[in-house]
């Protein structure tokens, strides 16, 4: 297994809100359709810098695993299908467990559903995020990939750390790691994300390349 490099406190935000937001055999997997065996390369623009971040999809029977890239360094996330739609479970030493990304049945504008992470790390660390996600629209967006039709989906994410018993979070960390965010991401059908952002301007994230 990869070993999991702890990512900085806006990009774990944004991850754990992604989470917390092709087709195979049966109905339930129809979700996979965000999830297509593609491989998508974005510009991410991280707390003033800004760097390439690859991601790629395998699908298997009734899941997929997604690698993400960023600086040669990687991690991935392994979807499965479920009668709800889709569940989610980081890779390496960092472990988490979600609520289902919803059916693509169920994607219409005004659509909702409440998500909650259980996040286990390296040394006893654990992080919480519960969130509220909503279509607020379909729009078109243009990006150097191309202009897509896409699902603007708005989610409210609230992020608590939890060190190890017996130990504290430098102030400054716990600050960071503590936090409500409000982040906006754009869905296309068979591509997957072509754009993210964080309301604090401290994270953007848009897509460049795909390629199946």
């Amino acid at each position: 297994m990869i070993r999991f490099r702890l990512l900085p406190p806006s990009l774990l935000t944004c991850t754990l809100s992604a989470l917390l937001l092709g087709s195979a055999a049966h109905a339930a997997c129809d979700t996979l359709a965000f999830f297509p065996a593609v491989t998508n390369t974005y510009t991410m623009k991280l707390g003033g810098k800004t760097s390439t971040v690859t991601v790629s999809n395998r699908q298997s029977g009734n899941s997929v695993t997604s690698t993400s890239t960023v600086n040669g360094r990687s991690n991935y996330v392994v979807w499965t299908c479920t009668d709800a739609g889709l569940s989610a479970k980081l890779g390496g030493t960092l472990q988490m467990s979600t609520g289902s990304f919803p059916r693509l049945s169920a994607w219409k504008v005004g659509y909702r559903w409440n998500s909650e992470a259980q996040t286990a790390g390296v040394g006893g660390l654990k992080v919480r995020s519960t969130s509220v996600s909503r279509i607020a629209a379909i729009e078109r967006v243009t990006t150097p990939a191309g202009t897509f039709s896409t699902y603007r989906v708005e989610t409210d994410n609230t992020t608590i750390m939890q060190p190890p018993a017996g130990s504290k979070l430098p102030p400054g960390m716990a600050k960071a790691m503590n936090q409500s965010t409000h982040v906006v991401a754009w869905y296309a059908v068979g591509v997957g994300a072509v754009k993210e952002q964080m309301q604090n301007g401290q994270f953007d994230m848009l897509l460049i390349k795909t390629k199946k």
